[in-house]
């Protein structure tokens, strides 16, 4: 009989912590605007997120920029440092090449003729 009791006592109990209907309504109501909070503060997030990766790639597109016309100015003074080659320092090889060419030619024009 006690354990009877003490079942019936536990009952009682939860049924007082039982939402009645208009309860439920209100817990339910209470879910659907914790939802939503949930919600917004996820979109919030996001779009915090998302302007911050922007933030970063904007940063990270200046520093190449700046990597790149750094490195730009650096080949342009190694090249202006090189000392410049005149025409004539391409034209003579090339007359030399081509003039002891027509030489050997002519040597072997003569050579096959006697």
């Amino acid at each position: 009989m006690s354990s009877n009791n003490g079942e019936a006592k536990w009952s009682h109990l939860e049924e007082q912590k039982r939402p009645t209907g208009l309860g439920l309504l209100e817990t339910k109501r209470k879910r659907e605007l914790d939802l939503e909070q949930r919600k917004k503060e996820h979109e919030f997030e996001l779009e915090a997120k998302k302007q911050r990766d922007e933030h970063d790639l904007k940063i990270k597109k200046q520093q190449l920029e700046l990597e790149l016309r750094a490195s730009k100015q650096r080949q342009k003074a190694i090249h202006e440092q090189r000392p410049r080659e005149s025409w004539a320092d391409c034209v003579i090889p090339i007359a030399l090449t081509c003039s002891w060419a027509l030489y050997l030619w002519f040597l072997s024009s003569i050579c096959k003729k006697n």
